[in-house]
């Protein structure tokens, strides 16, 4: 594999030489294989390819439920040909110096879910294979003398990932092409992850209780649908929302909010949960990239009661017949005009949840938690058009949304203008 202007680079450095390892390690103290999956947040995914063939192991991994700040356990999962393999992977016991591709997987993937990572857009992980390899084509890499599959390598070589990591770096800072500057300024973020949680391990092995407690004192939720995360720093009472597609280095943070403990536990409720076909999914989700949601929630214009009920009434197939009630037909006729050219952006997922917190719904909402009607278009053409232009005016502002966020309220604000149209033009 090329890593373009990276691993070409004509690289002599008399102080680096090539080791030789005589042999893999059995899995450390880090590791233990499991009978089942469990259940917890999903925080990443990677690939390991057999060389030569078309065979490739998908692995996820996922923070288990049982989890605790001082032992954060991550579940590495491969299931290739139906064989379905399960390791859990104490974060407290890795060390960087000494550990495995899976064990370093774990690691990178926790430490980009509480904010300790690179902040590269692929993860990592990521950046640690591009260094690997980088090391690998530039001569300073040790050399393994291990056979088997490209899945008992990743699960069982040791790689000292500090020496290797300094080492390429040493390669890299000495090159004026941004891109690569930009790879050498994420290898010394891989530096100061693995200083940390080096001292994590040393700690966990010496049975002194772990201090690095700043390492895991932030609760993290990621959700993959509206392509968002929440970061909560216990210490500091701060709650991010993050823009998980954002391509700029370093996080991305879209609003934050200070939150006390006790509204911290007060919103547990929005994070509910149900079983999907294969993974769990958050019942409120499409609510919860709105800052304008939560406000109204730590404000307590409403509480979990009002909540349910309300989103009950946004996925109830009698919805549209209560909206429409008393609009006069010509009302009717341009929104399903505007659905026919622009499409629905009022719709629910397979599972009955909404999937876009519209402008439509966000009225019906409030009605719904103020114990109103949800004849929100109005009785007559002109209270249709004036509802209509006053969302446009607030689908303008695309302050605090990410690009799925934007994307949506751009259609809907396309929608409503084809609305008016529709009305203004008959």
């Amino acid at each position: 594999m090329q890593v373009g202007g990276v691993s070409s680079i004509d690289h002599r450095n008399p102080t680096v030489v090539k080791k030789q390892m005589s042999d893999t390690e059995p899995c450390s103290n880090a590791v233990t294989e499991a009978a089942t999956e469990g259940e917890g947040m999903f925080l990443g995914l990677t690939m390991v390819p057999e060389e030569g063939q078309t065979t490739v192991y998908g692995m996820r991994a996922i923070l288990l439920e049982e989890s605790t700040f001082e032992k954060p356990i991550v579940q590495v999962i491969s299931n290739l040909n139906g064989k379905k393999e399960v390791f859990d992977i104490d974060i407290s016991q890795v060390n960087p110096q000494n550990a495995t591709r899976m064990e370093m997987f774990a690691l990178c993937s926790f430490a980009d879910s509480v904010g300790q990572g690179t902040g590269s857009s692929f993860g990592s992980f990521k950046t640690l294979e591009i260094y690997e390899e980088t090391a690998k084509q530039n001569g300073c890499m040790k050399q393994i003398d291990i056979s088997g599959s490209a899945w008992e390598q990743f699960r069982t070589e040791k790689v000292d990932w500090i020496e290797q990591t300094e080492n390429v770096c040493d390669i890299l800072k000495t090159c004026e092409d941004p891109k690569v500057l930009d790879l050498f300024s994420k290898g010394k973020k891989l530096l100061s992850m693995f200083e940390k949680y080096s001292d994590m391990a040393s700690s966990a092995a010496d049975g002194v209780g772990v201090q690095y407690m700043n390492i895991v004192q932030c609760s993290v939720c990621s959700m993959s649908d509206s392509g968002i995360s929440f970061y909560y720093n216990h210490s500091t009472g701060v709650m991010d929302c993050v823009d998980d597609t954002s391509t700029e280095n370093g996080r991305n943070i879209l609003w934050s909010k200070e939150l006390s403990e006790e509204d911290y536990d007060r919103c547990a409720v929005l994070f509910e949960k149900y079983k999907g076909e294969s993974t769990w999914e958050y019942k409120y989700e499409a609510y919860l990239s709105d800052v304008g949601f939560w406000n109204k929630y730590l404000n307590n214009e409403f509480d979990e009661e009002a909540l349910s009920n309300a989103n009950m009434q946004l996925t109830d197939n009698l919805l549209f017949e209560e909206i429409f009630r008393n609009c006069p037909e010509t009302v009717k006729m341009a929104w399903e005009d505007a659905l026919m050219e622009v499409g629905s952006v009022f719709s629910t997922d397979k599972y009955g949840n909404v999937n876009y917190f519209s402008e439509l719904y966000k009225q019906v909402f409030l009605n719904s938690i103020k114990g109103n009607d949800y004849e929100v278009l109005g009785n007559t053409e002109d209270e249709a058009i004036e509802y209509a232009q006053n969302a446009i005016n607030r689908l303008s502002n695309m302050d605090g949304y990410n690009s799925n966020a934007q994307y949506m309220r751009e259609r809907e604000k396309r929608f409503y203008e084809v609305f008016i149209s529709n009305l203004t033009t008959n």
